[in-house]
Parts: C-alpha cells; structure tokens; sequence
C-alpha cells in the first residue's frame, strides 16, 4: 500500500523539525519527541495492517485464517501462506454470473497463467461439454482440487465440463558423436585403406527451440585426387 510513500522513516525528527533549533538542546523536549514518534511510528503500522488486510493478495496471516473460518475453507494436507492465499483469492473472483471469461479470471488467480475455455459438440447426438485446459504456469506445486471445488461452485450443474491441466518443461541434451575421417591414397591402390582412419570427436548440444542440426565434418585435403574420400563422409 503506498499511502505512506512520502512519510519520514522516523516521526522523532520529523517532529523536531517543527521546533525551533534552540529545543534540541533540551533532553526534556527530545524526551517528548521520542515518545511522541514512537507513537506516530505504531500508529503508521496499524493503519498500514488495516488497509492490507481488506486486500487479499496483501493481508496478514491472521487475516487469512478468518477468511478461511468464514468461508468453510479446509485443506487436505498443510498448506504454505501463498498457497492458502491463492486458494482465497480465487474464491473472491469465482463468484457470480458463471462465463468464460470469469473462468479465465479466476484461474488466473491461482495459477497466475492462462486458460482456454471452449463449448463445443462432445458426442454424436449433439451434446455440448465444456471444456477447460488449465496451464499449471510456474507453480511448484499444484493442486488440481483447488480448482475443481471452485468450478463445482461455479458451473450449473446441466452443463457437463472437463478439465485438463498443461505445463511445460525444458528439457536440454547433449549427445556426443564420432566419425572417421579416412586419409586415402588414390582408389583401389590400398587394400587395408580402413586401418587409415582417425576419429573425430564432435558434441552437440540440443536445445528445444532448435529443430535441425546439421554436423559439418573436417574438409579434406585441397590437393588429394577424385574419389579418395569415401561416399557419405558429409554428414548432415
């Protein structure tokens, strides 16, 4: 809350300011500033705490816990602050009239990422579902129930709905390969041309938004003759 951007960090010197400068020599008068301060100083945070705990994104942990004793709220397992948080604050956008859009905006809530809603044809007599696909977003825990207990909420109970849940990973590989690269003399000359060879080592690193690689081998010699390399040296 930014009620109090512009406030001094200390109500003691901000009272002696108001004074004239002859006072700050008298240790009665900072004895009053100092108490005086020290009261405008709790004062500011308890009006701080009152205004963010009528938000629920901002409010204490005592806060919380009211909410969670007035709507019924009871959890299956412990629960982090944030994760009991989110739970509140899509229950307060989760109520009314039941569309795609507030769907899309109560999610959000919880899982800060966006969702499809669609209601289309489910079966071959021309039934409709609607259907919900959840993005999970970058929470490190999810839990679909949440969610699920909104939605029965939510959604009347004539219309059929599913839900699925995405999330995405990335995932990095690294593949090393060899190949031989052959020093040949002029062709059908030697016999035993594959004890020639000498690998060389190559390591690729694969990364998901990358979707061809091509692997150049070592250039031969400028100089050697026709047909001393053999066919499929060039990899790609």
């Amino acid at each position: 809350m930014r009620l109090y951007d512009n406030a001094p960090d200390s109500y003691h010197d901000e009272l002696a300011s108001y004074f004239p400068a002859w006072y700050s020599g008298i240790l009665e008068m900072d004895a009053i500033w100092s108490i005086t301060g020290d009261m405008l100083d709790e004062l500011k945070q308890d009006i701080l705490k009152v205004l963010n705990n009528t938000f629920v994104r901002e409010c204490g942990i005592e806060t919380i816990e009211r909410l969670e004793r007035y709507f019924g709220v009871k959890f299956d397992g412990p629960r982090s602050e944030a994760e009991r948080r989110r739970f509140l604050m899509m229950m307060f956008t989760g109520f009314g009239k039941c569309s795609a859009s507030s769907i899309k905006t109560m999610i959000r809530e919880y899982t800060e990422a966006e969702t499809e809603v669609t209601f289309r044809v489910s079966d071959t007599e021309g039934n409709h579902t609607l259907h919900i696909d959840v993005d999970r977003g970058d929470l490190e825990k999810f839990y679909p129930s949440d969610i699920l207990t909104m939605l029965e909420k939510m959604i009347p109970a004539h219309i059929q709905y599913s839900m699925r849940t995405f999330f995405g990973t990335r995932i990095q590989a690294n593949v090393t390969r060899t190949y031989w690269l052959f020093s040949y003399d002029q062709a059908g000359i030697q016999p035993d041309t594959s004890t020639l060879g000498r690998a060389q080592g190559m390591t690729a690193s694969y990364n998901t938004d990358i979707g061809r690689y091509t692997y150049a081998p070592a250039a031969p010699s400028p100089n050697q003759a026709a047909g001393v390399i053999p066919n499929g040296l060039p990899l790609e």
